[in-house]
């Protein structure tokens, strides 16, 4: 099958024109050409579009092939140039290469011709791909980049423990003044010292593969503020070498949201437990009405007794020994309403679930006492410890022994 092949001739022999046509023709390309012998016609001829090839004389009346091939070059066209002439000199034949021509034959030569015109048509093919390739790379990266920079997350890249690439609102949270005053810098620098050691840990695992899943975290902006930031990164080529592509995304005001939702949550739980107590006032007037009563009682005897002078002194020990103990008790139950009300952070201790259950029990005494309820415990010995919030737990029981007790009566 022939191969068409359009060729413009810098050539002012007709007959040498001809020639080389026929040539190309026997060795099966279709040919389609214009000779040329002025640079104004050369120009003329550029300026149409699909060349494939151009062969030139050396020696023109008022052209040479060194000139041709600087206007080809001016033109920015990828087309082979090849010099056909007779004897140059050997020197002028390097001038030429340098300056870019793709080969030059010799006019009683032409065995060459065909193999360097079939190498230079496939060089041609092989840099339009690596154009073509290059430009779409170039597109895809502009793609890239302005859809990072445009992206509503921080954005950065690290090669070696250094900024290489930071986008728009990375630059703004960090509060830097320009992209150009982060990169370069050691990122270590801008990681707090809370949360340096699993930063480097996470980095370690960094896979090609995948992105990892995100942590929480914290960091130093450049006017020394702390922000707190959701992190997650993958490992990417960048400029031919491994680097770390990290997504950022500032939740400062989520965790200062998450935070007034916890102290008020704190706030409610206390409320609850305060009402929960005035439901509980009669249990507790009861439960204090016995210590304090006994300690009246004991005490007013003892102030007798040492006014009337007759007294054993081992009588009045024993009965300050019960009156001792009976503070203690009292002290105690103020003690454990004090702690059910008490307003703070949640504070987990390791204790058994009997014994948490006990307790709460306890401070129902006298409401089950005065309702006629009987409660009946069925704790297994030997359970484990379990870490738990005793307080939140206590009112838990509390609420649905009352709602028990409450249900009973109806």
């Amino acid at each position: 099958m022939s191969k068409k092949l359009n060729v413009l001739m810098i050539e002012d022999s007709e007959n040498d024109a001809l020639l080389l046509v026929q040539a190309l023709k026997k060795n099966g390309y279709l040919i389609s050409f214009l000779r040329v012998e002025t640079a104004e016609e050369m120009t003329e001829a550029l300026n149409q579009p699909a060349w494939d090839l151009i062969i030139s004389d050396y020696n023109l009346p008022r052209f040479n092939g060194l000139d041709a091939l600087l206007l080809l070059k001016q033109k920015g066209l990828d087309i082979p140039f090849i010099v056909v002439s007779g004897s140059i000199g050997e020197e002028l034949a390097v001038k030429l290469m340098k300056a870019g021509a793709q080969d030059y034959i010799m006019k009683d030569n032409l065995v060459r011709l065909v193999p360097a015109i079939s190498r230079e048509l496939q060089e041609v093919i092989e840099r339009t791909k690596r154009r073509e390739a290059e430009q779409q790379l170039r597109d895809s990266e502009e793609r890239y980049r302005l859809l990072v920079e445009h992206a509503p997350d921080a954005i950065f890249i690290q090669c070696e423990n250094k900024f290489i690439y930071v986008n728009t609102p990375f630059v703004k949270m960090i509060k830097a003044s320009t992209a150009q005053a982060i990169l370069g810098k050691n990122i270590w620098d801008f990681i707090h010292p809370d949360c340096l050691n699993i930063v480097k840990k996470y980095v370690e695992q960094l896979d090609m593969e995948v992105i990892m899943p995100s942590f929480e975290g914290k960091f130093i902006c450049t006017d020394g503020s702390i922000i707190d930031v959701d992190i997650s990164a993958g490992l990417c080529i960048y400029h031919g070498k491994y680097a770390a592509h990290v997504f950022i995304r500032d939740i400062s005001e989520r965790k200062k949201a998450q935070s007034i939702m916890q102290q008020h949550q704190l706030e409610l739980d206390q409320i609850s437990r305060i009402n929960s107590m005035g439901e509980m006032a009669s249990a507790l007037a009861h439960e204090l009405n016995q210590p304090l009563t006994s300690i009246g009682s004991f005490t007013s005897g003892c102030v007798r007794r040492l006014q009337s002078d007759v007294f054993e002194k081992d009588e009045i020990i024993k009965v300050m020994q019960i009156v001792s103990e009976q503070t203690k008790y009292a002290g105690e139950i103020i003690h454990r309403m004090k702690n059910f009300v008490r307003r703070g952070e949640l504070s987990q201790e390791t204790t058994t679930i009997s014994e948490v259950i006990t307790h709460a029990l306890s401070l129902m005494a006298f409401q089950i006492q005065q309702f006629s309820v009987k409660i009946c415990l069925d704790l297994s010995e030997g359970l484990p410890q379990v870490l738990l919030d005793k307080i939140q737990v206590e009112q838990v029981i509390l609420n649905l022994s009352r709602n028990a007790i409450e249900a009973m009566q109806h």
